[in-house]
């Protein structure tokens, strides 16, 4: 393992652990009753129990891991007409391919950390509305929403710039 895989698979874990490590210290604090979905004015619009929201933020980061993680091991069993990359055939011929896949499994782990922190920041503003620290989790939610698709766009971007060239030196 290089240190880019070091690095995107080490920040993985830690976003793990903050999201678990956040939802054990938060949860107990929350009261029973606690907003579960918000309008498009950040308003709370429906409710839930509080184990019923942290088992729901259980899942979906469960869900998340899973497909993310699954779709960046498995595209390695693709047919190469099926992924969707620059240069696809030359990136994907038997003596590229290997690293190929990691730095494209490195990526999706890069998307899950930042899903990760995503959701981290709506698990929080739910807990300050919940407890009443306020009313609203706007303008947050719009600022983390903001951040992730530019995050995501800019990983997209970083994928096409770098399988657009055709070297082997084109970085990992």
């Amino acid at each position: 393992m290089n240190i880019g895989s070091f690095v995107a698979r080490g920040f993985l874990l830690l976003a793990l652990i903050a999201a678990a490590a956040q939802i054990a210290m938060l949860a107990p604090q929350m009261p029973a009753e606690v907003p579960a979905h918000f309008d498009a004015a950040g308003e709370p619009d429906r409710w839930s129990t509080r184990k019923g929201l942290v088992v729901t933020f259980i899942v979906i980061h469960a869900a998340s891991l899973l497909t993310t993680l699954g779709m960046g091991y498995a595209i390695r069993w693709f047919p190469v007409s099926m992924v969707n990359l620059p240069n696809r055939e030359y990136w994907l011929a038997p003596e590229r391919s290997r690293n190929t896949y990691r730095v494209l499994f490195d990526l999706m782990c890069w998307v899950e950390s930042g899903t990760i922190l995503l959701m981290m920041g709506i698990f929080q503003l739910s807990y300050w509305v919940g407890v009443q620290q306020r009313t609203t989790i706007n303008p947050e939610f719009f600022v983390l929403l903001g951040t992730y698709i530019a995050f995501v766009l800019g990983i997209s971007a970083w994928i096409y710039i770098r399988f657009s060239r055709r070297n082997a030196s084109s970085g990992n």
